[in-house]
């Protein structure tokens, strides 16, 4: 196992060194198209999730959430809030919704709404948005996450 895993960050890092993302297309190499659940939100936010756990079984502690913090939601994290963090997949916030991801650091919240094909439901974020304030967590918004970048709709 140990040789594959040595492998496959080999691989990662010459991707990287040779490969140009196009911002404009979503076409490049994608762990989820070939596996074929490129569609299924709740497998990819299991991944993601799971990922990004501090105690997760990658064994790399506190890395895959910094990472996360700093390229996905462009904010910086402290390793001690880090090591803290609480990732909660499907956080129910009411009898109808619950958040794909919540990262809860401290008193702080940060819920992350992954939207592969679904559409958006009638004032889902600004709900989750509500329900936090009413929870009395720190929240400055809700992280929309979709493979093209895609804006959130206004009914949302």
């Amino acid at each position: 196992m140990e040789n594959l895993l040595n492998m496959l960050t080999e691989l990662s890092k010459s991707l990287r060194a040779n490969h140009t993302y196009k911002k404009s297309t979503t076409d490049c190499f994608n762990i989820f198209n070939v596996l074929g659940v490129q569609s299924r939100e709740v497998i990819i936010c299991r991944f993601i999730g799971e990922l990004i756990k501090p105690d997760g079984a990658h064994n790399m502690g506190i890395v895959p959430l910094k990472l996360f913090f700093k390229e996905v939601l462009k904010q910086d994290i402290s390793d001690a809030d880090a090591q803290n963090a609480e990732i909660v997949l499907e956080d129910k916030i009411d009898d109808k919704r619950r958040v794909d991801i919540a990262i809860f650091v401290g008193n702080k919240v940060y819920p992350i709404e992954a939207k592969v094909w679904a559409i958006d439901q009638k004032s889902q974020l600004f709900d989750y948005y509500s329900y936090y304030k009413k929870e009395n967590k720190d929240i400055d918004k809700i992280y929309y996450l979709t493979p093209s970048g895609k804006a959130t709709s206004k009914d949302s």
